[in-house]
């Protein structure tokens, strides 16, 4: 977006100058976040906590409007669900992520471990905190 144009003589020739104003670029494609977290013995108001602290991160580091966590807190799973379906869940959702942020403690739970391998061999970015 230009804002303004400057007009310069230098030795009989005609310089324009423009003022360029840094602005958000609407056209960007907002960064997929998939947040990998432990959840085994942690109440619903748990994770979504920590959820909204890593949110905050994100924040930070892409600006608010530049990216989407994807929503893998399943709070409707099926009664009975066995881990390797929520894992098998997760891969889905993970399939469509730009990066994988890794909430503390992820490598102590089994899921973590292989959403971070999984990063690791599909060229997924990888953060962890």
């Amino acid at each position: 977006m230009v804002l303004g144009l400057k007009v310069k003589l230098l030795d009989k020739h005609i310089v324009f100058m423009h003022r360029i104003k840094k602005r958000k670029n609407t056209n960007m494609e907002k960064v997929k976040v998939f947040i990998s977290q432990p959840m085994n013995g942690k109440t619903n108001d748990e994770i979504e906590s920590e959820r909204k602290e890593i949110k905050v991160l994100l924040d930070n580091k892409y600006g608010e409007d530049n990216y989407e966590i994807i929503d893998s807190f399943f709070k409707d799973a099926p009664h009975n669900a066995k881990p390797l379906w929520f894992l098998g869940k997760s891969f889905e959702l993970l399939s469509t992520a730009n990066v994988c942020v890794f909430a503390k403690c992820w490598e102590n739970a089994r899921g973590c471990c292989m959403e971070h391998l999984a990063c690791e061999n599909y060229g997924i970015k990888i953060w962890e905190l």
